[in-house]
């Protein structure tokens, strides 16, 4: 499974239609992983979030990952951006 932080583009309530990304923090994530988790002997689930160019996660972002654990993901997989973005002419 695939989730990242809030933000532009995120599925935010239940009765969205339109499309986006699933939000790592959205009310029924929790119980998508451990449902998934009952449903299949591997759970990976990666999560894009956190603070860039920050080679480890905050804390509040550690307990996060590790709650999902708890819940049944085999494994957590983070990443971030960790390019800078330059603007101007080249």
């Amino acid at each position: 499974m695939s989730f990242a932080e809030g933000g532009y583009g995120m599925i935010a309530n239940d009765s969205s239609s339109e499309a986006g990304y699933a939000w790592i923090n959205h009310n029924r994530t929790n119980e998508i992983i451990k449902k998934s988790a009952f449903e299949c002997d591997y759970l990976l689930v990666q999560v894009h979030a956190g603070v860039e160019e920050i080679n480890i996660p905050l804390p509040e972002w550690r307990a996060r990952y590790k709650e999902l654990i708890d819940l049944g993901a085999s494994a957590v997989i983070c990443s971030s951006s960790t390019y800078s973005t330059r603007c101007g002419s080249l």
